[in-house]
């Protein structure tokens, strides 16, 4: 959604629901939207509008492959920020298969609209996880034995020195990454010790075509944007990304713990001209935990966080299938029923 509009006197291109819009700058991002409102663009979005009797899904389809953006890129003017040639993009050649391209187009957009109920789906876990996390770790107002808002209900608090804040009495603190290691070993994510593992991934040795990491895990991006993301699958890792392996059980606080305390890290800690953070301050990012016995607080949001990545694993299952099938579905060596 557009966070602010132009002044009312302004030139716009216009588009209509069902045209679809590619991004001139910089193909090679591959964004692309399939407008389920009329509106308008600047002059870096083309509009494409299927021709009567054709049908736009199948044009969408098209637009979605690597081969056209591969062929714009051909023809791109720009080093730092390129730009598509607007005649040189009217040139691309596409097949003309009239009978098939309903069919076509609809299982592309099928499988774009499962994409996008999931992707909605995990930002609403998330947020739902989010909102968890700030009511009972933050505001310590998680139900007490009677059900009630602990903090509000008169719930005894005391004060931590290392948080510099008020806890509820009787929880302790612990940093995120008490265990450091550096390197893959160990990288199946087994923690037998109980302990966080904590892995950065710069080894000489790392091989291309084996992935170090496996499993569920925090990634911390060290410089640029300082992003926060969780994963689950198999994976390699960047230098300056640091991989947080936390127990089951603090998986989530951990994940909204360093999600919190990056934003101090903005700025970055080290570095002059490239700013990037390091083992330390990962080190300083502290987690309040509730006794062992209250496990009330840590189910319902790792459930909200794990269903969000395997939704995250059928999403990009389905890219792949689409990829892989679409080419085919184009040269007529399948067809859909």
């Amino acid at each position: 959604m557009a966070s602010n509009l132009p002044p009312r006197r302004c030139q716009l291109t216009s588009f209509r629901k069902g045209d679809i819009l590619v991004s001139n700058i910089r193909p090679y991002l591959k964004k692309i939207w399939m407008a389920d409102v009329d509106g308008g663009c600047n002059a870096d979005v083309l509009v494409f509008r299927a021709r009567k009797n054709h049908s736009p899904d199948f044009v969408y389809a098209i637009l979605l492959q690597d081969a056209f953006y591969d062929y714009v890129m051909k023809g791109a003017k720009g080093s730092k920020m390129p730009r598509g040639d607007k005649e040189q993009i009217m040139r691309y050649e596409i097949p003309v298969r009239n009978p098939a391209e309903e069919s076509i187009g609809k299982f592309v957009v099928d499988i774009m609209d499962k994409i996008s109920v999931l992707g909605r789906i995990n930002s609403n876990l998330e947020a739902m996880a989010r909102r968890l996390y700030d009511y009972w770790f933050l505001q310590c107002d998680f139900p007490d034995k009677d059900g009630k808002p602990y903090r509000s209900s008169g719930g005894r608090m005391e004060w931590n020195e290392k948080l510099k804040r008020d806890i509820p009495e009787g929880w302790s603190v612990l940093p995120v990454a008490s265990s450091i290691k550096t390197g893959n070993e160990d990288a199946n994510f087994a923690t037998p010790d109980g302990a966080y593992h904590f892995f950065t991934c710069a080894q000489q040795t790392l091989r291309c075509d084996a992935e170090a990491f496996r499993g569920s895990a925090i990634l911390i991006a060290g410089n640029g944007d300082f992003n926060v993301k969780h994963y689950t699958g198999a994976f390699n890792a960047y230098q300056r990304t640091y991989v947080l392996i936390p127990e089951t059980e603090y998986y989530g606080l951990s994940y909204f713990a360093s999600m919190d305390k990056i934003s101090s890290f903005k700025s970055g800690s080290s570095g002059s001209i490239i700013k990037y953070i390091t083992k330390k301050d990962i080190e300083s990012i502290l987690i309040a935990v509730p006794p062992s016995s209250d496990t009330f607080s840590y189910g319902i949001i790792n459930e909200c966080i794990f269903e969000c990545e395997k939704n995250s694993i059928q999403i990009e299952a389905l890219q792949r299938l689409r990829d892989n099938l679409l080419p085919l579905l184009m040269n007529g060596q399948i067809t859909i029923c």
